[in-house]
Parts: structure tokens; C-alpha cells; sequence
């Protein structure tokens, strides 16, 4: 994970919907790279792999960070 100012490196997206991702305990993960790229770069095969990552945090359903207000 890239924290720097500068050009947009990617932008990294979780969407949750039980019934669409349910495969990966209703989790899709997604990554959108470059400034001005619209469509995602992982495949079904990508995905799975960074749920494999994710399932550490099953507990905390899924997600490593934690929201700051």
C-alpha cells in the first residue's frame, strides 16, 4: 500500500452484497489503476486471491482498517 502524495497509483475497492459475492463470503474485490482508468484489472481468479488475504479478518468481516471519524 502505496501513502504518498502524487499521481494516482490505484485505487482499491471492497463492495459488499451477500447474494452477488457470495462465493467470497459476499465480498468483491476490485482494483482500478492510473488516473484515468474506468475498468477493473482483476479477473475471478485475482479476486479469490485477495479474499484468501481477507479471510484473516473474518472475525471483523473481512476488513483490516478501521473507520476513523
Amino acid at each position: 500500500l502505496a501513502v504518498t502524495e502524487g499521481a494516482r497509483k490505484a485505487v482499491i475497492v471492497m463492495q459488499k452484497d451477500s447474494r452477488r459475492f457470495a462465493a467470497t463470503d459476499g465480498w468483491s474485490y476490485q482494483v482500478f489503476g492510473g488516473p484515468a482508468q474506468r475498468e477493473p484489472q482483476l479477473d475471478a481468479t485475482a479476486a479469490a486471491g485477495c479474499h484468501g488475504c481477507h479471510r484473516s479478518q473474518a472475525g471483523r468481516d473481512f476488513v483490516f482498517s478501521d473507520w476513523r471519524e
